[in-house]
């Protein structure tokens, strides 16, 4: 039964995209924006990072062909919400404990066919807009550990699962000049639940961590997304 709706969600997510995709093919005016991204989680995802997560988002867009001020198009978002280098004694495994040091890097993609309507032409001072988004995210970690002075002892990477992730965003372009506006956004992202790696208190001993297999939670990862960047029409 878990296996059937997870596929119907994946066919649900492949229309989708795939329809977005149509659209932008019978596009007019192309524009493409680049900016950073702060997102606040919520509820029990809050809970499980210590870090709020923040990355840079690429975005295409092209305006459908004979539907006045609307765009379709997609957004890939890259975030990160721990990069820490920690120090201590660690059990390398269950005959060997030495002092180590590691870096770690815990992250996500997120990935989004999206439909936006701006409220005025895109030439005007002010041009505010509405938009859904639709998708998915995925996590994923990078570990390098290294017995002091410089033995290296692993490196390695994890990807821990993919849900859907969608949502609404009001935003507004601020006229710079023809071919640039600056862009402001906020946005709220619902989703699915999914595996990930939390990020304890760096007063915890848990923190000396020599293995990506540990430390896991499974929770929706629902979040505010405040954006600020370049629009650029072409």
């Amino acid at each position: 039964m878990l296996l059937d709706t997870q596929l119907l969600s994946m066919k649900t997510l492949i229309t989708f995209l795939t329809f977005i995709s149509c659209l932008t093919f019978s596009a007019a005016q192309t524009s493409m924006s680049f900016y950073y991204v702060q997102a606040l989680p919520q509820g029990a995802y809050q809970d499980n990072l210590q870090h709020r997560p923040n990355g840079i988002a690429l975005e295409f867009m092209r305006e459908i062909k004979n539907v006045k001020h609307l765009q379709a198009g997609a957004i890939i978002n890259v975030a990160m919400y721990q990069n820490e280098d920690f120090e201590g004694q660690a059990d390398i495994n269950q005959f060997q404990r030495a002092y180590v040091e590691t870096n770690e890097d815990d992250c996500y993609y997120i990935y989004q066919g999206v439909l936006r309507y701006f409220l005025n032409d895109t030439k005007s001072n002010i041009t505010p807009y509405v938009q859904v988004q639709a998708g998915g995210t995925t996590f994923f970690s990078n570990l390098a550990v290294t017995e002091a002075p410089d033995d290296s002892l692993e490196s390695s990477s994890r990807h821990y699962g993919t849900t859907w992730l969608a949502g609404l965003t009001a935003g507004t372009l601020v006229y710079i000049n023809e071919a640039i506006s600056a862009q402001l956004s906020l946005g709220y992202n619902f989703s699915g639940n999914v595996q990930y790696r939390s990020s304890p208190e760096l007063d915890n001993l848990a923190l000396y961590r020599v293995s990506l297999d540990d430390h896991l939670e499974k929770s929706k990862v629902e979040h505010v997304s405040a954006q600020l960047g370049i629009f650029m029409s072409f």
